[in-house]
């Protein structure tokens, strides 16, 4: 439907051959990238139903226990707050958010889970109207619209790719370990699920560039912190996973179909953690949260709870004593 409206829009411009040739263009190169996924669909296909000791989703997440990781952080030095979400103030801050009706609607069952990462990094974050907030890795969410709504605070958002047509200045499309935002300029920043999506070792150089904008006692909230027992990858089947450094961590295939084309998500186990974010920090200090009552916080019986782990991380001032 698209591209007969762009078809459509570009015959009045430049005329029906012209246009012709582009669409032509348009859909051999859609063509061309699908032809160089098959081998990607074939090896995906063949190791997820062949191969016995592939390793899947649904085999991983049986092992991980959220009370073992916390305690693993724990012993590993690191600091946890066990955090209970406050229900009633959930749910009186989700009737002051206006999330347009077609964003929970593109969520379904996972809505309220969107909505109660965002309320816990904006209370951990302490947003107020002093505050210059970045969303990071934002992709579609209005939810920077609404936070500077809420919180009176000057609000950006950040993505590789933003939706099209957009005209608000505060959509910024760009790399989010190469924003273009001065050094110091940012006091709070979130990334709602969204973190686990950097690839290979984007995670370590965001860190940095994260200590680079944020301006000293700046915030930043990661949530969920995607933790499991030990260190994996998951990648669909039907993704191109050209390009993915798996390096320590383990392969493991999605089980949900409805992520077939999912090409990267990251799960730290703690021994990750620590190598991977604690040992590169940058100038930056962390602390772990761990929620102990977030299924109590389903809307529905149906909706999807999933996050138990938020890394919090405060820019500290330079020690020159030395």
């Amino acid at each position: 439907m698209q591209l007969a409206r762009a078809f459509l829009n570009k015959r009045q411009e430049v005329g029906i051959k012209e246009s012709t040739k582009l669409a032509l263009a348009f859909l051999s190169n859609r063509l061309a990238g699908k032809l160089t996924l098959i081998p990607y669909y074939i090896a995906g296909i063949t190791d997820f139903y062949l191969n016995p000791v592939a390793l899947k989703q649904y085999d991983m997440e049986q092992h991980n226990v959220p009370e073992k990781i916390r305690k693993q952080f724990i012993d590993s030095g690191i600091d946890v707050l066990d955090y209970t979400i406050d229900k009633a103030d959930f749910n009186r801050w989700l009737g002051e958010i206006n999330f347009p009706t077609e964003y929970t609607q593109a969520y379904g069952h996972a809505f309220t889970e969107k909505a109660l990462e965002h309320y816990i990094a904006s209370a951990l974050l302490k947003l107020n109207e002093t505050d210059v907030y970045v969303d990071v890795a934002a992709s579609g969410s209005p939810y920077y619209d609404q936070a500077e709504k809420k919180y009176k605070c000057k609000s950006y958002a950040v993505d590789l790719h933003l939706p099209a047509n957009r005209e608000d200045p505060r959509l910024i499309e760009c790399d989010a370990t190469d924003m273009p935002f001065e050094d110091g300029s940012i006091s709070k920043m979130a990334l709602h699920c969204a973190f686990e999506m950097f690839e290979n070792d984007a995670d370590i150089r965001f860190l940095k560039e994260a200590s680079r904008v944020l301006g000293i006692d700046g915030k930043m909230v990661i949530i969920p912190l995607y933790m499991a027992h030990v260190y994996y990858i998951l990648s669909g089947t039907k993704s191109n996973r050209h390009g993915i450094n798996y390096g320590k961590a383990k392969r493991v295939w999605w089980s949900n179909r409805n992520h077939n084309t999912n090409r990267f998500t990251r799960y730290y186990s703690v021994e990750a953690f620590l190598e991977r974010i604690v040992n590169n920090l940058d100038g930056l200090s962390t602390k772990i949260y761990y929620f102990t009552n977030e299924q109590d916080l389903k809307q529905k019986p149906e909706d999807l709870i999933y996050v138990k782990f938020a890394a919090c991380f405060t820019k500290e001032a330079k020690d020159d004593s030395s």
